[in-house]
C-alpha cells in the first residue's frame, strides 16, 4: 500500500512538473478541484507526504494568486498535524503576506483558523478560541462549510478543557452536518471527534459502536492516518471494559499504522496506551520496558508536555511495585519538568 501510494504521488508529481512547461494560464477552476482532491487524499494517508504534494505543486507557478493560498493553507494546516508548529507559522507568515495582496479579505479565515489549532495544540486555549472566532467571523462570509469547521474546531477546545457537553453539541452538529454530503473524510473527522468525546464521558457501548462505522468508513477509503488514531481509541475502550487481549491487538495496530503515517507524539501516545493495557493486564515487566524507551523518546523530543504525561503514568508504575527510589527520581524528574513547562508558558 505504501509503494503504491508512492508511486501515484511520484506519478502525479511528474505531470505536475510537465505541465509547468506546457500550461502557461493558471488552472481553470475544474482543474485546481482536481488538485484539491488529490491533495486531501494525500493527507489522509500521510500528512507528512501531503506536505511534500505541496511544496511541489507550488513550485509549478501556474496558481492564481486565491488558489496559491489555498495551497498554503493545506501546507500550513498538514504543518500543524504533523507538530510542525514553528513551520506552521512561518508557513502562515507567508500566507498573511500573499492574502493581503488579495482583494477577498475573508481568506484571512485560513491564517485565524490555523493559527487557532496551533495556539490549541501549545495548550494556550484562551489564544486558540480567540482565533477560532476571529475565523468564525470570516467563515461566516465565505461559506457555511467553514462555519461548521469551525465550530468543530472550537468543540475541540471545549474537549481540552473538559467542557465536555459542549464539546458534545459541537461535535454531533457537525457530525450531523457531514453525513449526508457524501464527503468521506469529512465524515471521518466528524465520527472520530465525537468518539473522542464519548471516550471522555466513558460511553463505552456507543463509542464502540461509532468507531466501528468509522473504521469500516476509513479501511474502504484507505484513511491510514485517521485509521491509527481510530484504532488508538478502540484499543482505548477496550481497556476500559476490560478486554485486554482486544485492547493489546488494536493499539498494535494503531502503532504500526503510525509508524507509517502519523508523528513522533502520535506514535508515542500509542505506545503509552499499550503499556497501560500491558499494566491492566498485570503485565508489569513489559510496561515498564514500554514506558522505559519511550520516556526517552519524548525527552528527546523535547515535547515538555508529552514528557511529562510519560513520566506522571511511569511514577505511578513505579509506585505500584514499591520501585520507591525509581519513584523518588521519577517525581524529581516531573518537578523539573513542570517547572519548565510554566516557564515555557510565561515567555
Amino acid at each position: 500500500m505504501i509503494l503504491l501510494f508512492a508511486f501515484r504521488i511520484f506519478t502525479f508529481a511528474f505531470l505536475l512538473s510537465v505541465s509547468a512547461f506546457v500550461l502557461a494560464a493558471p488552472l481553470t477552476d475544474s482543474e485546481y478541484e482536481e488538485l484539491r482532491q488529490h491533495i486531501r487524499s494525500a493527507y489522509a494517508e500521510n500528512p507528512a507526504t501531503a506536505i511534500t504534494l505541496t511544496d511541489t505543486i507550488l513550485k509549478t507557478k501556474e496558481l492564481t494568486l486565491e488558489q496559491q493560498i489555498k495551497v498554503l493553507n493545506y501546507k500550513a494546516w498538514f504543518q500543524l498535524e504533523t507538530d510542525q508548529l514553528e513551520e506552521a507559522m512561518r508557513t502562515l507568515v507567508t500566507y498573511k503576506a500573499i492574502t493581503l495582496r488579495s482583494s477577498d479579505p475573508t481568506l484571512m479565515y485560513g491564517y485565524y483558523n490555523i493559527s487557532g489549532g496551533i495556539y490549541s495544540k501549545l495548550a494556550l486555549y484562551e489564544q486558540a478560541l480567540n482565533y477560532f472566532l476571529q475565523a468564525l467571523k470570516q467563515a461566516n462570509m465565505r461559506k457555511i462549510e467553514l462555519v461548521h469547521q469551525t465550530e468543530n474546531n472550537i468543540g475541540g477546545v471545549y474537549l481540552a478543557l473538559r467542557k465536555l457537553d459542549e464539546a458534545e453539541r459541537a461535535f454531533t452538529q457537525y457530525y450531523e452536518y457531514t453525513k449526508p454530503l457524501n464527503k468521506p473524510l469529512d465524515l471521518s473527522f466528524a465520527m472520530t471527534n465525537l468518539v473522542k468525546v464519548m471516550v471522555a464521558k466513558k460511553q463505552y457501548p456507543a463509542a464502540k459502536k461509532l468507531l466501528e462505522r468509522a473504521i469500516t468508513l476509513q479501511q474502504s477509503n484507505q484513511f491510514d492516518y485517521h485509521l491509527a488514531l481510530n484504532y488508538q481509541l478502540l484499543g482505548q475502550v477496550e481497556r476500559e471494559t476490560e478486554n485486554y487481549q482486544s485492547s493489546v491487538n488494536y493499539l498494535q495496530q494503531a502503532i504500526l499504522l503510525f509508524s507509517n503515517s502519523g508523528t513522533d507524539v502520535e506514535l508515542i501516545n500509542a505506545k503509552l496506551s499499550l503499556a497501560k493495557t500491558y499494566h491492566e493486564m498485570g503485565k508489569t515487566e513489559q510496561a515498564i520496558q514500554l514506558t522505559n524507551e519511550i520516556q526517552q523518546q519524548a525527552m528527546q523530543l523535547k515535547n515538555l508536555s508529552l514528557t511529562a504525561t510519560v513520566s506522571e503514568f511511569s511514577s505511578s508504575l513505579s509506585e505500584s511495585i514499591g520501585n520507591f527510589k525509581e519513584l523518588y527520581m521519577l517525581i524529581n524528574n516531573l518537578t523539573k519538568v513542570d517547572k519548565r513547562c510554566c516557564s515555557a508558558n510565561q515567555m
